[in-house]
Order: C-alpha cells, then sequence, then structure tokens
C-alpha cells in the first residue's frame, strides 16, 4: 500500500471517529429538567435590636429548594421554584422564644456561560412571592404575618457529570422580605447546592 493510501485511509477514519462526538455537540441543548437543593439562609437584620440578658438571637438556618424549569438554549433557561428559606429565631430565657420564617415561590431566568465542556458560570434574577410568619411563644412581641412580591438575584457554577446530571453551586438573594410594620422586613441570603436533571 502506498504511502498516500495510507494517509488517506487514517484521514477516513479519523473523521469517522470523529462522527459521533459532532453529532453529540450539535443536539440542541434544550428541555426540561427538575432539581433540588439544599443550603444555609441568612435573614440579614433579623436580629437587630434583639439584645440583653437571656436573651440569643440567630438569623441562619438550614434552608431548603425544589425547582423545575425550561433550557431554551445552552445559554438561557426559565425556572420556576418553590424555596423554604428556614427561620430566624430569638429566645427570651424563662419567657420562650419568637420565630420570623420565611417560604414561596420563585420565578427566574437563568443565563448560564460555558468555560469549558463542563463547567460554567451562571446568575440568575426574577421575583419571588413570599409568605412570612411571625410566631411569638413569649407574648411580648405578638404574632403576625405578610406576604408580597419582590426582586430576587444571584449566581454561582455548574458542574455537567453527564449530558443529563449536573449540581450547582450557588448564592442567591431574596431581597425585602417581610413587612416593616408587622413581621419586620430582612434581606434573606442562600448559599447552597443543587443536584439538577434533565428530563
Amino acid at each position: 500500500m502506498s504511502s498516500s493510501a495510507k494517509a488517506l485511509r487514517v484521514t477516513l477514519l479519523a473523521s469517522l471517529l470523529s462522527l459521533p462526538k459532532l453529532a453529540l455537540s450539535q443536539v440542541p441543548d434544550v428541555g426540561w429538567y427538575i432539581g433540588i437543593g439544599i443550603g444555609q439562609s441568612k435573614a440579614k437584620g433579623a436580629c437587630d435590636g434583639v439584645s440583653g440578658p437571656g436573651i440569643t438571637c440567630d438569623e441562619t438556618d438550614t434552608a431548603g429548594k425544589i425547582l423545575g424549569g425550561y433550557q431554551l438554549s445552552r445559554n438561557f433557561a426559565l425556572e420556576l421554584g418553590y424555596a423554604d428559606l428556614g427561620q430566624a429565631k430569638a429566645t427570651f430565657a424563662g419567657f420562650g422564644s419568637a420565630t420570623i420564617e420565611t417560604r414561596g415561590f420563585e420565578f427566574t431566568g437563568v443565563g448560564m456561560l460555558p468555560v469549558s465542556e463542563r463547567f460554567s458560570v451562571l446568575a440568575k434574577a426574577g421575583l419571588f412571592n413570599w409568605k412570612v410568619d411571625s410566631k411569638d411563644q413569649t407574648g411580648l412581641i405578638g404574632s403576625a404575618n405578610a406576604s408580597g412580591t419582590d426582586l430576587t438575584y444571584g449566581f454561582g457554577v455548574k458542574f455537567d457529570f453527564t449530558k443529563d446530571f449536573a449540581a450547582r453551586g450557588e448564592w442567591q438573594r431574596y431581597k425585602d422580605v417581610g413587612d416593616l410594620n408587622t413581621t419586620g422586613q430582612s434581606d434573606v441570603d442562600f448559599i447552597g447546592v443543587s443536584l439538577v436533571y434533565k428530563l
């Protein structure tokens, strides 16, 4: 076999081997997905002014979320989620405790910028329809509840383990949650990880 024939054979073989990879890269990265996340929340300023002998206050708690969305392209998705942001808790020695619990639905747009085949950075922004319950067991403050809709935004990173399975690490802020005159108002930050599965 001549050297030119060998070179042609090698070229054809390399081309055939590259076809599956090329075909995979041309598959549109669109479709539905679901996910679940866990992390920590912090209701910034919820403990401001809550101090004194025998009084402790914690603005942080375990938080979680479930989510679903539609990937419109490799760079953009629309997402609907439900977030339970836990509670801020103040304890008054000898009297009991008071808590402020936050939860609600969020609708966001998610932008993604791939920096490698598996790794992307992401940013999100949208609206959070929140509900806040202030529960007082002490009889000193009084219980109340409030609801509303305000801005939420965040950023993070995404790593694709496979074409259908990925993990996210993200920080997200929920702005102006609560009512100033009844439950109190604060920005709630969430930092955590989520697992996402493409349907």
